[in-house]
């Protein structure tokens, strides 16, 4: 055991695992190193054999709509209701809009379903895609 605060009055810093002998392959190569002046506590430096839990999948839905024909989705569009026969108020319309656009899109680009696996770094709420479409 070393000391690992340069003024050790009432501070203790510690590295604890059980006895067993899988704790003792869990950590390994425990040092104690100067700090440099950057804190006044020494850095306890080791390793630590961890499995990395491979995250789950996420599921989403997506449509390929790079792959539209667009002179068929424009003429679709055109002979819909949304212009053969529009709605009389603004609400009315809106939801005649989406109904409509939607229903196309459904038979021009249908909902496909993507799987990608995305793992965390950090604390925040950032992620990096590892892999997926």
């Amino acid at each position: 055991m070393q000391p690992t605060r340069l003024n050790p009055r009432n501070l203790l810093d510690l590295v604890i695992t059980s006895s067993s002998s899988l704790a003792q392959q869990l950590v390994s190569n425990v040092e104690v190193c100067n700090s440099h002046g950057m804190s006044d506590h020494c850095l306890i430096v080791f390793n630590l054999l961890a499995r990395r839990s491979k995250p789950a999948p996420i599921q989403y839905t997506y449509r390929n709509i790079k792959g539209i024909d667009l002179t068929d989705f424009d003429s679709r569009l055109r002979s819909s209701a949304l212009f053969t026969d529009p709605a009389d108020s603004p609400d009315k319309y809106l939801t005649q809009f989406e109904t409509t656009v939607t229903t196309i899109l459904d038979q021009v680009a249908p909902l496909k379903i993507g799987r990608r696996v995305v793992e965390f770094t950090g604390a925040g709420t950032h992620y990096t895609r590892v892999h997926g479409p």
